[in-house]
């Protein structure tokens, strides 16, 4: 339910093969208030999901540049098992990462994550407990 505003971006644009331009990033990062406008009427936690799940925990994300505790949990959360699943699925522009690479670029960063962008306790518990992701992630 998190990323149904995806259903109002343009096809060229969420299925797009390569990097996308600024402009189309802009539209992209419009999924969060499109899910929210959607959901808000029918399930307050699946509408602040929607709305959260690309805010990070540093202050970074979008839509609103929320950051710690402004973020609601359930948003918190989804944004750490988002990226998690982003990392292991295959997409048109790019390949799938197997569980062990996810977990280290969760945990240790790279070019486009960075571990200040999660809760630093969900984080901990992801550190304890990826194994269940992988879990989840195989069935």
């Amino acid at each position: 339910m998190h990323d149904l505003g995806k259903l109002w971006i343009p096809r060229d644009v969420l299925l797009k093969c390569g990097s996308l331009d600024e402009d189309e990033w802009r539209i992209m990062r419009g999924h969060a208030v499109f899910g929210y406008a959607r959901l808000r009427h029918f399930c307050r936690l699946a509408a602040e999901m929607a709305l959260s799940h690309h805010e990070n925990f540093d202050g970074t994300g979008y839509p609103h540049a929320l950051a710690g505790e402004e973020i609601p949990l359930s948003g918190r959360m989804v944004r750490l098992c988002d990226v998690y699943d982003a990392l292991r699925a295959a997409r048109s522009y790019k390949m799938a990462m197997t569980h062990e690479e996810a977990v280290e670029i969760i945990l240790q960063g790279d070019e486009r994550i960075r571990p200040e962008m999660f809760d630093p306790e969900l984080l901990c518990l992801f550190a304890l407990h990826h194994r269940e992701f992988e879990a989840a992630f195989d069935r």
